[in-house]
């Protein structure tokens, strides 16, 4: 069984496009985050999918708490950004959002 996270553990995950665009973000469940993903409209990752573009689902399996993750985050998108790739993300990295 896979571990998954919580209010207060992340892991980062992205949608690498053929067409060199990529979305990033955050999960407790990948399972569950690929599905919505997967069949809600306003995603940007479904409107590629649904446009037929080839794609690849990057899952690093490490966690990291709240403090952290917004670093890491950021780190990725940058790191996508030096390769060329078009950021899909509407908002910027931003972590965890509890509510406070």
């Amino acid at each position: 069984m896979k571990y998954t996270g919580n209010l207060h553990s992340r892991a980062i995950y992205a949608y690498e496009f053929s067409d060199k665009s990529v979305y990033v973000g955050l999960t407790y469940n990948y399972k569950q985050r690929a599905l919505r993903h997967q069949t809600d409209p306003r995603s940007p990752v479904y409107k590629k999918i649904k446009a037929g573009i080839k794609f690849k689902l990057v899952q690093d399996n490490e966690w990291f708490s709240a403090d952290k993750i917004k670093i890491e985050e950021e780190k990725r998108i940058q790191n996508y950004r030096k390769r060329n790739f078009t950021i899909l993300n509407r908002a910027k990295a931003r972590g965890i959002v509890t509510g406070k």
